[in-house]
């Protein structure tokens, strides 16, 4: 339940209140005929509000606000570390194709133009029947896939993979090159693990959000994005790699 939500039913509470005593003095003072009517249209309407968002269609839009302001939290947790690592340089970030349409992607990626700045988004281009064929993005994917990607923005100073890396990205021209960009990732995708703590540990790679083990994702995002990304989320970098191995090898 949001707090507009517990609001509501506070002020249902009091109305319930005041129509009890309207109810009581109608008897002496018939004037309070109007205003009883007045309560009961406020605690209908109250009723129909707690209903839509908790029970109804407007309760999916609550859980969609939730993984919003989820989503929201990495970016702003991202460009915190991004702004330490590099600060005022060109994000590119790779995302899947879709992004454009995706409220989630759409979330991270305000914060993270918000609190470092200026995010240019890339993807690979989908075959017009890839969803016909059967086409997964993943196969679609691959290193010089995401190479040529890259190789299309050589203002970038920094790299940011939404989806993780694709297979094998010890193959990746990043990977191979002394004067790389910053790189940060916001999954592991289907990176091995056990090289990537070894490109955290070198800081290859400065940054990788894994997800909490054993969290109740039914507990509602918190009032400010840092809190809200504890709840769920950890920033592996090299200062914390050794306490958070396992979550990544």
């Amino acid at each position: 339940m949001d707090i507009t939500t517990v609001i509501v039913v506070a002020v249902m509470a009091i109305v319930l209140i005041a129509m009890l005593i309207c109810k009581k003095s109608m008897a002496t003072s018939p004037m309070l005929q109007p205003i009883l009517f007045l309560c009961v249209a406020l605690e209908l309407g109250g009723v129909i509000y707690v209903i839509y968002n908790n029970v109804g269609g407007g309760g999916s839009k609550s859980i969609i606000k939730g993984q919003m302001a989820f989503y929201h939290s990495r970016g702003y947790v991202a460009a915190e570390l991004l702004n330490k690592k590099a600060p005022g340089k060109k994000i590119l970030l790779i995302a899947n194709p879709g992004w454009e349409t995706s409220k989630m992607d759409g979330s991270l990626i305000e914060a993270l133009k918000k609190n470092y700045g200026p995010v240019e988004v890339d993807t690979i281009v989908m075959p017009p029947n890839a969803e016909e064929q059967g086409i997964m993005i993943s196969e679609l994917m691959t290193n010089k896939a995401v190479d040529g990607i890259i190789e299309k923005h050589p203002d970038a100073g920094i790299v940011a993979f939404l989806y993780g890396l694709p297979e094998n990205p010890q193959r990746m021209k990043i990977f191979t090159k002394k004067d790389r960009p910053v790189i940060f990732l916001f999954e592991m995708g289907s990176a091995e693990g056990k090289w990537l703590t070894k490109k955290i540990a070198d800081e290859t790679i400065s940054g990788l959000i894994v997800a909490k083990r054993g969290v109740k994702h039914t507990e509602p995002p918190k009032r400010n994005d840092k809190d809200t990304f504890d709840v769920r989320y950890i920033l592996v970098t090299k200062d914390n790699l050794d306490a958070n191995r396992e979550r990544i090898e």
